[in-house]
């Protein structure tokens, strides 16, 4: 049975919906500027990772073409589990220290790392309900980690269908709204209007408000 055009994935009501169930959350948990860049790092670092996941298993996946294959296939999906959560980690573990040393989440104690434990935890039990928006942002990035096989002739390369770069260009983003939020700090902009802001550049479906091409115009 084919997919309801408003439920396909590119639908702009999944946009909509993403844009409203935002807000609602901003306005519902009386979100401050510091909240909501703490819950962009949150919904980076997991979706980020999730996806990178979904790829490698995708990738191993398609490797199972024999038993040598597979095993190498398997050792190579090992390696990148590992590398990725070394490397991503590092990324947002930086991200962390930046935004608690600028926005601060908690007190740490005096002639400490800027980072523990506790920040992360608190981080995930304050702000889970973002990964709920963020799942809607990022819906075709998710269903498209798992990659697809080589066309028909074409060689078949071990990282085959494998693309780690998406989730690097949400970290890219993250930082320079580290820097935009660090404006708004410094110029004590500080509201619900930054939210509808960035929720309109995420979320709001701007399709909608094109006008559609005049019957009979040339494509």
């Amino acid at each position: 049975m084919a997919t309801p055009g408003l439920l396909r994935l590119g639908s702009p009501l999944w946009d909509l919906s993403g844009f409203v169930l935002g807000l609602v959350l901003a306005w519902a948990l009386a979100f401050t500027t510091r909240d909501l860049i703490w819950s962009l790092w949150l919904s980076s670092l997991v979706l980020g990772y999730i996806s990178l996941l979904i790829g490698i298993l995708g990738m191993v996946s398609r490797s199972w073409t024999s038993p040598g294959a597979a095993i190498g296939g398997l050792i190579l999906g090992v390696f990148l589990v590992g590398f990725f959560t070394v490397h991503f980690g590092i990324f947002h573990l930086g991200h962390s220290i930046f935004l608690q040393v600028f926005f601060p989440l908690m007190e740490m104690p005096k002639d400490t790392t800027p980072v523990s434990p506790e920040l992360y935890l608190l981080v995930i039990t304050s702000f889970w309900p973002w990964l709920a928006v963020a799942v809607i942002a990022e819906r075709k990035v998710l269903a498209q980690s798992w990659g697809e096989p080589a066309a028909a002739g074409e060689p078949v390369h071990p990282l085959t269908g494998f693309n780690p770069i998406r989730p690097y260009i949400n970290v890219v983003r993250l930082h320079l709204l580290i820097f935009f939020f660090a404006g708004t700090m410094a110029l004590h902009m500080d509201g619900f209007w930054i939210y509808v802001v960035v929720f309109s550049v995420y979320f709001f479906p701007w399709r909608l408000l094109r006008r559609p091409p005049a019957e009979g115009a040339s494509s």
